[in-house]
């Protein structure tokens, strides 16, 4: 076993970590924290539907296939096991990554490892358990395809990202096809090729970073190192942005679902990206201090609600912003004015110091607040490494935050939130012909 790096400078949530490399193809941060007996370990490596566009639902489906039993022990014996243990253990896959969450009691972890590592690397597949997995799927995708915000999205993403971007989203029909043509074939073949290579895992609670480290590789010492490929970066904007409104058609839908937005050439290290935090937080917090809240609904009452994002940034893409929205059909007209009222005047005057102090502040609050569990610490761990970044970012984060300045904030408005280069998508039923104005 081999330790990287142990941080020792005067940082309060570095100090508390460590990061190992037991192994060519694992990294391991583990924090000790004043959680009593129980850990939270999360992990992940390169395997999520971003990577496999010949078919995106296959990680989807290998990731509730997990669950259903290995080559040693059944779906059933598997879960008595875990509910004696009092554990739990989690796949998902998204974007890039195939990831994995397990909480337990201290004096439990090396058994939940052992089951975590059995379910990874062994897996039993079934042919009926497939057929049920693709029911689910069925029934989640009839709801997603009636869900007018989803579909407001997926347009929208595809229309200011390329083909084969990691932002760019397939289509609800595209799903349904995909996941019909899923097979067991399918499903060994892509698990014999993208479970390997490096694997990023983060341990936080009541957990001792040398002994986690011997622990997992001991569990994981079958993981096979070899990478599956070098990583290409498709590229991250379109051209050929569209100038008119993209209407998606659903029948009997009581509301209509705004999304406009655009695509940036940053990423998580460009220096704007913190600017750019603080910026779309004034202008549409999702909460009620935000500026498209306080105007589109409590001072105008068109809607539920209307917020700004940023999006699109996991794995150093990307990314971009976009305002949501959402109106009643016959405010549809009002609503879009007054989102594109508020945001021009945010790009003619920019940000407040009253506000700038108030958003900066709730920002490193919350921050804070995420450490509090070993979860939250967990999953800020996982991030950073995911990020390629030190541990010593946990709390350079912050620093980072603490050192944007009003004229930084109000910078990045002018250069970034022009509406050229704007998709605008609009999800629903619509009022008859002739009596919306887009």
């Amino acid at each position: 076993m081999k330790k990287r790096n142990k941080l020792k400078d005067e940082s309060a949530l570095a100090e508390k970590a460590a990061v190992y490399s037991p192994s060519s193809g694992v990294r391991i941060a583990v924090a000790k924290t004043g959680v009593k007996r129980a850990v939270t370990i999360t992990g992940s490596f390169c395997a999520g539907p971003a990577l496999f566009p010949e078919n995106p639902m296959i990680p989807l489906v290998l990731a509730e296939m997990l669950q259903e039993g290995t080559q040693k022990r059944t779906k059933k014996n598997l879960q008595k096991k875990l509910d004696s243990l009092g554990a739990s253990i989690h796949f998902s896959a998204s974007g890039k990554r195939f990831r994995f969450t397990v909480t337990a009691l201290r004096e439990h972890a090396a058994k939940a490892l052992s089951i975590l590592s059995e379910e990874l690397l062994f897996p039993k597949f079934q042919q009926e358990k497939l057929a049920r997995i693709q029911k689910q799927f069925e029934a989640g995708l009839a709801l997603e395809a009636q869900n007018a915000k989803t579909q407001a999205l997926i347009v929208f993403s595809r229309n200011i990202y390329p083909y084969g971007n990691a932002n760019c989203s397939f289509l609800t029909e595209e799903k349904k096809k995909f996941l019909n043509s899923v097979t067991i074939e399918s499903l060994k073949a892509f698990h014999k090729k993208f479970f390997r290579g490096t694997m990023y895992v983060a341990a936080a609670g009541d957990v001792e970073g040398k002994r986690f480290s011997r622990l997992f590789q001991k569990c994981f010492h079958a993981w096979p190192a070899e990478p599956v490929f070098p990583a290409v970066r498709v590229q991250s904007k379109k051209t050929d942005i569209p100038k008119k409104p993209l209407l998606v058609p659903l029948p009997g839908k009581s509301s209509i679902d705004v999304i406009i937005g655009k695509s940036f050439s940053v990423t998580k290290k460009h220096p704007d990206f913190y600017p750019l935090i603080l910026a779309s937080r004034v202008l549409g917090n999702p909460g009620f201090n935000g500026r498209l809240m306080k105007t589109v609904r409590e001072k105008l009452g068109l809607t539920d609600g209307s917020y700004a994002y940023l999006s699109g940034f996991a794995d150093n893409e990307e990314g971009g912003l976009y305002v949501w929205g959402t109106f009643a059909p016959q405010c549809i007209n009002r609503g879009l004015r007054a989102i594109a009222k508020e945001s021009a005047l945010f790009l003619k005057k920019g940000v407040l110091l009253s506000e700038f102090l108030e958003h900066k502040q709730a920002l490193l609050g919350a921050y804070a607040l995420s450490f509090a569990t070993s979860g939250g610490f967990a999953g800020a761990l996982l991030q950073t490494l995911e990020d390629e970044k030190e541990i010593s970012f946990l709390d350079e984060y912050a620093n980072f935050l603490q050192s944007v300045t009003l004229a930084d904030v109000n910078r990045v408005i002018k250069k970034y939130f022009s509406p050229k280069g704007t998709v605008r998508v609009l999800a629903g039923t619509f009022p008859a012909k002739g009596r919306m104005v887009v």
